[in-house]
């Protein structure tokens, strides 16, 4: 486990967790939540997107320390938690228990965070995510697009997105992100891309589009 504090206001952390928060890291994880308190933070909102899995000492260790700041008129935010960590919250009875928070601009201005901290931040506001609906993969993982993107997808492995099924060629398609739009394009593909059931050379995706590339079914969300 890793773990980033970036301080964004007076009284205010981002805390990015990256890998397990198993029985052996929960400890060093409350023991950096111990500091953050100490040195005058309270409001902590906890990135869990790169959190791949959680145990009930790493719960347990958040909710104590959530009742920490709230004492202090502080709280403890889970911010873009993986579909894994929250069911893993909701099977252990806490999953009302923290505000959850899944895209950049909403945390953003419930908290009223500057617009220059959010630059200084360095994370890229999500334009979408492409989720897995059918695949021949069964562990290929759901898309997340984020502003500035440039995202190559096709059966090569140096691709961005690697879709190996014989039905995708080698490099099949190219997505794009600029302003917020989401740019999909066919690059010369075998058998193309059918969004909503028809075949699309070049378009901007919108939410709910069905989009099949050889045996993948995505949906694209924001």
């Amino acid at each position: 486990m890793e773990i980033n504090v970036k301080n964004l206001t007076s009284g205010m952390a981002l805390v990015k967790i990256t890998g397990r928060i198993d029985i052996y890291t929960t400890a060093i994880l409350k023991e950096e939540m111990d500091t953050l308190i100490r040195t005058g933070q309270r409001k902590l909102i906890m990135d869990f997107g790169e959190v791949d899995y959680i145990a009930s000492e790493g719960i347990s260790a958040l909710i104590e320390v959530k009742k920490q700041v709230l004492n202090i008129s502080g709280d403890l935010l889970l911010f873009r938690p993986t579909e894994k960590v929250v069911r893993t919250l909701k099977f252990a009875g806490v999953g009302n228990y923290f505000k959850i928070y899944r895209k950049e601009e909403e945390i953003f201005k419930i908290l009223s965070i500057p617009e220059e901290v959010i630059k200084q931040m360095g994370i890229k506001k999500r334009a979408g995510i492409l989720k897995v609906k059918e695949s021949p993969e069964t562990d290929l993982k759901d898309v997340e697009i984020f502003e500035g993107d440039v995202i190559y997808a096709g059966r090569e492995r140096n691709n961005d997105l690697c879709l190996s099924h014989p039905t995708v060629s080698r490099r099949h398609l190219v997505l794009k992100v600029q302003e917020g739009k989401c740019f999909i394009k066919d690059l010369g593909s075998t058998n193309g891309i059918i969004i909503n059931g028809e075949k699309t050379k070049e378009t901007i995706l919108q939410k709910g589009d069905k989009i099949e590339i050889g045996e993948y079914n995505f949906i694209f969300m924001d």
